[in-house]
């Protein structure tokens, strides 16, 4: 039986690189945005950047998948410790991307949320009411961003645990 050091250590470790997945993607898209050029280079990043997404969503859960199962093969006699330590992952893991993607939105592009705002303005989208509603709520959407990737991505985390970490069981 391991103890509870191990336990989070490991946990940090594997979540430091699960988050770590993610922000390698979310750098990737923002470098790809920058490159310029006509509809055709549009379109190739367009159909780069969801090639991307798909490797980086199954590269997650892959890893997640590995993770667990390596934990469980190093403590045999505990039912559930794979779901448990995949939950673990997925919270810190969960951390370092929230924490990361409300850098990156405070920080690298702040205007994005005032922006769309305003695209939503110019289509007759919002009502004055809703408009300035939007508005106020424009400087706190960074948070709200990281409230909400947390919450998404560690039950995301949880709910493939609770696939991942199934004990094995013999059918017959």
């Amino acid at each position: 039986m391991r103890d509870k050091n191990t336990f989070w250590s490991s946990a940090a470790k594997d979540g430091l690189l699960l988050g770590g997945i993610s922000v390698a993607y979310v750098l990737i898209i923002f470098l790809m945005s920058k490159i310029q050029g006509g509809v055709g280079i549009t379109f190739i990043m367009n159909v780069l950047s969801s090639l991307l997404w798909i490797a980086k969503f199954s590269g997650s859960l892959i890893f997640l998948r590995f993770c667990i199962h390596r934990w469980q093969s190093g403590s045999e006699d505990e039912e559930g410790s794979g779901s448990r330590y995949g939950a673990a992952v997925a919270l810190l893991s969960a951390l370092v991307y929230s924490g990361f993607h409300f850098a990156y939105i405070t920080f690298v592009t702040p205007d994005a949320f005032v922006e769309s705002i305003d695209i939503l303005a110019q289509a007759g989208a919002l009502d004055s009411k809703s408009l300035e509603l939007m508005k106020e709520m424009a400087p706190s959407m960074p948070l709200y961003s990281f409230i909400g990737n947390l919450i998404y991505c560690t039950l995301f985390g949880i709910i493939a645990s609770a696939i991942f970490g199934r004990p094995k069981q013999n059918p017959f």
